[in-house]
């Protein structure tokens, strides 16, 4: 049995992906496919194993509840493969790293060699693929923390702003992490601002000609807030911070106005920096960069590898 790794990044429509294969299980099934998305991986435990590993060396009850993860794990595959199951795509984008981690730590996955490699452990083989879709980089910044800053105790934008502007940590750092941590499988990237173009020629080569019969969730999945909106909502955190993550949400989605500008914190000279470095990033992937990994142009189709 073929597994397929998509790794994220958060906040390049991952949600929704996600929610198309949830909702496809059915179709996915007959045609001999299985996914696992957050609720599976987590429930086995995936997005910490890295964490546990660490430990495991030195920590008796680390090393049994890393084994306890393997176990179950190759036990669900094999009960797969029972069944006739010849691909599993497992879809976590928390393995790489957190999105609360890139913002207190600066910089984007910065464990993520290790942590995939970590993760290779669990399967029985390495994967046939991995999917990974990036986006410009002041987009990135900004999406994530309007959506973590109100799930999660972080500095404010303005003590970030810097680091964040100037980190030399780029897609193209972690893209190389990547293919060290699992060298026999091949990467494919897309680019998030191009996704109506490129998503059907993304699902193809994960999933074969059963993609073409599924359909992606129309609108926005987990939008981030606007810049009013993640203001109103700090606020809020602060004066009744007994709300829970999905009461603040719907308050501020029952504000939220039509035309609110979206959180834009890097300054025009930032954007601009930030912008032409991503673009240039695009290009040598474009131009084959890094071995190994291959952007999906809009467009693109076939089927999956």
């Amino acid at each position: 049995m073929e597994i397929v790794l998509h790794l994220g990044a958060h906040r390049t429509g991952t949600t929704a992906l996600q929610q198309a294969c949830n909702r496809n299980a059915g179709r996915l099934a007959r045609a001999g496919q299985a996914f696992w998305g957050p609720k599976v991986t987590r429930e086995r435990g995936l997005d910490s194993f890295f964490t546990i590993a660490g430990r495991a060396a030195s920590d008796d009850g680390a090393a049994r509840q890393m084994h306890r993860i393997r176990e179950a794990v190759r036990q669900d595959i094999r009960e797969l493969q029972e069944r006739g199951v010849r691909r599993l795509l497992v879809s976590e984008e928390n393995l790489p790293g957190s999105m609360v981690g890139n913002l207190r730590g600066r910089a984007l996955y910065p464990k993520a060699r290790a942590r995939v490699a970590a993760i290779r452990e669990l399967f029985p083989r390495p994967p046939g693929a991995v999917y990974f879709s990036i986006r410009s980089y002041a987009g990135y910044w900004a999406s994530a923390y309007a959506f973590a800053a109100l799930r999660n105790d972080l500095p404010a934008f303005g003590d970030l702003r810097e680091d964040l502007a100037a980190s030399r940590r780029g897609w193209r750092d972690v893209l190389a992490d990547l293919r060290a941590a699992l060298p026999e499988s091949p990467v494919f990237v897309w680019v998030h601002e191009r996704a109506p173009q490129v998503l059907p020629g993304v699902l193809a080569r994960m999933l074969g000609p059963v993609a073409g019969r599924m359909r992606l969730p129309e609108g926005l999945s987990n939008a981030s807030p606007s810049a009013e909106a993640l203001a109103r909502g700090l606020r809020l955190r602060k004066e009744c911070p007994g709300l829970s993550g999905r009461e603040l949400r719907e308050r501020l989605e029952a504000e939220e106005g039509p035309d609110s500008p979206p959180f834009a914190p890097f300054s025009p000279d930032q954007q601009a920096a930030l912008e032409a470095r991503f673009a240039a990033e695009v290009r040598a992937l474009e131009d084959g960069a890094l071995a190994g990994v291959r952007l999906i142009a809009p467009g693109a189709g076939g089927r999956a590898p």
